[in-house]
Protein backbone atom coordinates (compact mmCIF):
# COMPACT_ATOMS: atom_id res chain seq x y z
CA UNK A 1 0.00 0.00 0.00
CA UNK A 2 2.84 2.42 0.90
CA UNK A 3 4.52 1.66 -2.42
CA UNK A 4 1.35 2.50 -4.33
CA UNK A 5 0.96 5.82 -2.49
CA UNK A 6 4.63 6.73 -3.03
CA UNK A 7 4.36 5.83 -6.71
CA UNK A 8 1.29 8.05 -7.05
CA UNK A 9 3.11 10.99 -5.42
CA UNK A 10 6.13 10.41 -7.64
CA UNK A 11 3.98 10.49 -10.78
CA UNK A 12 2.20 13.63 -9.57
CA UNK A 13 5.56 15.24 -8.80
CA UNK A 14 6.88 14.52 -12.29
CA UNK A 15 3.68 15.87 -13.80
CA UNK A 16 4.03 19.12 -11.84
CA UNK A 17 7.69 19.48 -12.78
CA UNK A 18 6.87 18.78 -16.42
CA UNK A 19 4.04 21.31 -16.48
CA UNK A 20 6.36 23.92 -14.95
CA UNK A 21 8.92 23.28 -17.68
CA UNK A 22 6.20 23.53 -20.33
CA UNK A 23 5.01 26.82 -18.84
CA UNK A 24 8.57 28.19 -18.96
CA UNK A 25 8.94 27.10 -22.59
CA UNK A 26 5.65 28.76 -23.43
CA UNK A 27 6.78 31.99 -21.72
CA UNK A 28 10.10 31.87 -23.60
CA UNK A 29 8.22 31.34 -26.87
CA UNK A 30 5.90 34.26 -26.09
CA UNK A 31 8.86 36.51 -25.27
CA UNK A 32 10.56 35.50 -28.52
CA UNK A 33 7.39 36.23 -30.50
CA UNK A 34 7.11 39.60 -28.75
CA UNK A 35 10.74 40.40 -29.65
CA UNK A 36 10.14 39.38 -33.25
CA UNK A 37 7.08 41.62 -33.49
CA UNK A 38 9.17 44.49 -32.12
CA UNK A 39 11.65 43.94 -34.95
CA UNK A 40 9.20 44.24 -37.85
CA UNK A 41 9.85 47.15 -40.22
CA UNK A 42 6.55 48.78 -39.26
CA UNK A 43 7.31 48.55 -35.53
CA UNK A 44 10.85 49.84 -36.08
CA UNK A 45 9.57 52.78 -38.12
CA UNK A 46 7.01 53.66 -35.47
CA UNK A 47 9.60 53.44 -32.71
CA UNK A 48 12.45 55.26 -34.45
CA UNK A 49 10.67 57.92 -36.53
CA UNK A 50 10.66 60.57 -33.83
CA UNK A 51 9.56 63.50 -36.01
CA UNK A 52 6.79 61.63 -37.84
CA UNK A 53 8.10 62.18 -41.39
CA UNK A 54 7.87 58.43 -42.17
CA UNK A 55 11.64 58.31 -42.63
CA UNK A 56 14.44 57.37 -40.28
CA UNK A 57 17.48 59.63 -40.14
CA UNK A 58 20.86 58.64 -38.72
CA UNK A 59 20.15 60.86 -35.69
CA UNK A 60 16.91 59.01 -34.99
CA UNK A 61 18.82 55.73 -34.62
CA UNK A 62 20.75 57.15 -31.64
CA UNK A 63 18.11 55.91 -29.20
CA UNK A 64 18.64 52.47 -27.63
CA UNK A 65 16.12 50.73 -29.89
CA UNK A 66 17.93 52.01 -32.97
CA UNK A 67 21.41 50.81 -32.04
CA UNK A 68 21.29 47.76 -34.30
CA UNK A 69 20.09 49.83 -37.25
CA UNK A 70 22.63 52.59 -36.55
CA UNK A 71 25.48 50.14 -37.13
CA UNK A 72 24.04 49.15 -40.51
CA UNK A 73 22.51 52.48 -41.48
CA UNK A 74 24.54 52.84 -44.68
CA UNK A 75 23.55 49.34 -45.80
CA UNK A 76 19.86 50.07 -45.25
CA UNK A 77 20.01 53.52 -46.88
CA UNK A 78 20.25 52.22 -50.44
CA UNK A 79 19.27 55.58 -51.97
CA UNK A 80 22.17 57.22 -50.07
CA UNK A 81 20.03 60.24 -49.19
CA UNK A 82 20.74 60.01 -45.46
CA UNK A 83 17.24 58.72 -44.72
CA UNK A 84 15.72 55.25 -44.54
CA UNK A 85 12.26 54.95 -46.05
CA UNK A 86 9.78 52.19 -45.26
CA UNK A 87 10.62 50.59 -48.62
CA UNK A 88 14.34 50.57 -47.74
CA UNK A 89 13.62 49.31 -44.23
CA UNK A 90 11.52 46.42 -45.56
CA UNK A 91 14.22 45.47 -48.08
CA UNK A 92 16.91 45.64 -45.38
CA UNK A 93 14.79 43.52 -43.04
CA UNK A 94 14.16 40.94 -45.79
CA UNK A 95 17.86 40.72 -46.63
CA UNK A 96 18.89 40.39 -42.97
CA UNK A 97 16.31 37.64 -42.44
CA UNK A 98 17.56 35.81 -45.56
CA UNK A 99 21.18 36.12 -44.38
CA UNK A 100 20.24 34.84 -40.93
CA UNK A 101 18.45 31.82 -42.39
CA UNK A 102 21.43 31.07 -44.64
CA UNK A 103 23.76 31.31 -41.65
CA UNK A 104 21.58 28.92 -39.68
CA UNK A 105 21.51 26.48 -42.59
CA UNK A 106 25.30 26.70 -42.98
CA UNK A 107 25.79 26.12 -39.24
CA UNK A 108 23.47 23.11 -39.36
CA UNK A 109 25.45 21.62 -42.26
CA UNK A 110 28.72 22.24 -40.40
CA UNK A 111 27.41 20.49 -37.30
CA UNK A 112 26.12 17.57 -39.40
CA UNK A 113 29.55 17.13 -40.98
CA UNK A 114 31.19 17.16 -37.54
CA UNK A 115 28.78 14.55 -36.23
CA UNK A 116 29.19 12.39 -39.34
CA UNK A 117 32.97 12.47 -38.95
CA UNK A 118 32.90 11.32 -35.32
CA UNK A 119 34.05 7.86 -34.39
CA UNK A 120 31.63 6.09 -32.13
Amino acid sequence: MKTKILSTFAVLGFMLIGSGAMAQTTMDDQNMQKDQKAMTPKAMMMKLDQNGDKMISKDETDIEEGAMLADKFDMADTSKDGMISMKELKAYHKNMKKDMMKGMKDEKMKMKKEVDSMDY
